[in-house]
């Protein structure tokens, strides 16, 4: 059936029948012009054949196959004008233009094919056809081009050609341009922790289930963890971030990389493991990691897990631990002095390698123990709402009048505020002071002001010395305030610490300076340490602790580590001597095999 004509279609009309008595004479054809044209007449006129016939004549002599060479004209030489070089301001007249460069070709990756015999298409299409073929190539492109596409992924994020890459490095000074900045968050911050050495700042939102990352040497938010679990208790390393999310049941603990931002490993927490309250770890170094659980009865439990498989190593049972219903446990640079603070009171745990786990109460004024303890980062000083203590001895080295706690990273440097000995409320400007000599502040400049409405006595998820951070090194502060509407507000201000440092009324010596706290075997590394004091001396350095072939050269401490040197770390410690003062820095360093050594 044939389809109906379209509307645009004009219909044929219907042949007509000729009338009876009528004969149909059919037209003549006409006759086409073409065929009356002479030329061609001339192309279909017929012509006798040729003659093939042989003659009898001789035939004529062969064309030679070959001339020779004498034979063939040779074309004149002309010379050429040649163009005159083009002078510049870095090549001189005479010389001649030098060769671009040709850029290699780039590297195959190792797991691509080389190059080999191709395939006989010709047989394959022989076989199962040509269109079979190109459909199978087809298939095969696309599996080839989602392989490579995925292990570019993979090698970008998962799995770097060599951990340099997944290492944060120093604190250094500040990248912000401006004097001063302010970096709003939707949502309430409601914990703080640092690692990286205390370079990074780690933030919980609670609210988006994220974990956000603070860079003082870029001066903003640089990363974000999605957790994805508003409770996730969190702990950075020098390198790693820990967390503990109690609604993956079977896969609680993770283990997520600084660099990348990619979680990297979960595990199950061990078996018989109380719901933690905390998870701790040395901001300066990769491990150990703690998990601590804190029953009822004052008797708390310390897993110590291994930081590569989240595997329980050994445990602790610590007697005597004041619990309470805020529980925040803060650790050394190295992980060996935790400060534990409940609203009970506060005490320090040292947790040494091959000794047995001691615990220190603090006693404050009349008996009554401070409710914060933060170690300073190399563990020597404990900083309390009531004095600073030594972490040893448990003496107090400063009176109590001033709420004290550390700057966010190194040694030589705490922080301050006034507090009222009535109603415990925090006020003033922050004031700056050495860890040498304790008494002598300085006050910062305007723009670096405390959030008000806070108190000493305050245990709260979000304590009042943990609202505010100083980087000596980088030269910023970071003030977290509540936000206008419901978020959180994170003023960052720009601060010249060298120069607050000439304000003070006492001589001074502070190291100003982060090392790098990684290196790679077989490469160099190096740390010229920045030295701030007022005496008119030039300081010495020296090595206390340390590898052997750590030497100082030119006031730069260098090191590579070789082959044979097996220990994954190594703790140094290094002093700086400034007429009559003296002060020591103490960190860890890590020992890296390069991915891309195959010897």
């Amino acid at each position: 059936m044939s389809p109906p004509p379209r509307p645009d279609d004009d219909p044929l009309p219907p042949p007509v029948a000729p009338a009876s008595g009528w004969e149909v004479v059919e037209p003549a054809p006409a006759r086409d012009p073409l065929l009356d044209d002479p030329l061609f007449a001339e192309i279909v006129e017929s012509k006798p054949l040729p003659d093939l016939t042989l003659e009898s004549a001789a035939p004529p002599p062969p064309t030679p196959i070959a001339v020779p060479v004498e034979a063939i004209p040779v074309a004149e030489e002309v010379e050429l004008p040649r163009a005159a070089p083009v002078a510049s301001a870095r090549r001189g007249p005479s010389e001649p233009p030098r060769p671009r460069p040709v850029p290699p070709p780039p590297p195959r990756h190792p797991e691509e094919a080389q190059d080999g015999p191709q395939p006989r298409v010709l047989m394959a299409c022989g076989v199962m056809g040509c269109f079979g073929l190109s459909l199978l190539a087809a298939i095969g492109f696309l599996a080839y081009a989602a392989i490579a596409l995925l292990s570019g992924i993979a090698e970008s994020g998962t799995r770097p050609s060599s951990r340099i890459a997944a290492r944060p490095g120093p604190v250094e000074t500040t990248a912000l341009g401006a004097a001063k900045s302010v970096i709003l968050i939707p949502n309430p911050v409601d914990a703080v922790g640092r690692a990286a050495g205390g370079r990074f700042l780690l933030l919980r939102v609670p609210g988006k289930g994220e974990i956000q990352v603070f860079d003082p040497n870029e001066g903003k938010i640089t990363r974000t963890f999605a957790v994805e679990y508003r409770g996730a208790l969190f702990a950075g390393s020098a390198s790693k971030m820990y967390v503990y999310r109690s609604n993956a049941t079977g896969a609680e603990l993770e283990r997520w990389d600084l660099t990348t931002g990619l979680k990297e490993k979960t595990a199950p927490r061990p078996q018989g493991v109380a719901q933690p309250d905390a998870i701790v770890a040395g901001a300066g170094v990769d491990g150990p990691v703690y998990l601590v659980s804190v029953p009822s009865n004052g008797i708390a439990n310390v897993r110590v897990l291994n930081p590569d498989t989240l595997a329980q190593v050994t445990g602790h049972i610590v007697p005597g631990w004041q619990g309470g219903p805020q529980t925040h446990i803060r650790a050394s640079d190295d992980g060996t002095v935790l400060g534990v603070t409940t609203s009970q009171g506060a005490q320090v745990v040292r947790v040494l390698p091959q000794e047995p786990l001691a615990l220190l109460k603090l006693r404050g004024v009349g008996g009554v123990a401070p409710v914060l303890a933060t170690p300073a980062r190399d563990g020597r000083l404990v900083f309390t709402p009531a004095g600073v203590y030594d972490a040893v001895s448990g003496g107090r080295k400063a009176n109590g009048t001033r709420y004290n706690f550390p700057a966010a990273h190194g040694s030589g440097l705490y922080l301050s505020l006034e507090k009222d000995e009535f109603t415990k409320a925090l006020s003033g400007p922050v004031q700056l002071h050495t860890t040498a000599k304790l008494d002598p502040s300085v006050e910062l400049p305007d723009g670096n002001e405390f959030p008000g409405g806070y108190t000493a006595s305050d245990a709260s998820d979000l304590p009042p010395d943990q609202r505010f951070h100083l980087w000596p090194a980088a030269g910023l502060t970071v003030a977290i305030r509540p936000g206008g509407t419901g978020g959180t507000q994170l003023d960052v201000r720009k601060v010249n610490v060298p120069a607050l440092l000439h304000g003070l009324k006492a001589s001074y010596l502070v190291l100003g300076s982060e090392p790098r706290l990684w290196v790679v075997r077989g490469q160099e590394w190096r740390y010229r340490p920045v030295v701030w004091t007022d005496e008119d001396t030039v300081p010495a350095l020296e090595k206390i602790e340390g590898p052997r072939d750590l030497v100082l050269r030119n006031g730069e401490f260098v090191w590579t580590p070789g082959k044979g040197d097996s220990a994954a770390t190594t703790d140094v410690v290094i002093r700086v001597t400034a007429g009559d003062q003296t002060t020591e820095q103490r960190f860890r360093i890590t020992v890296l095999d390069d991915d891309n050594d195959d010897d």
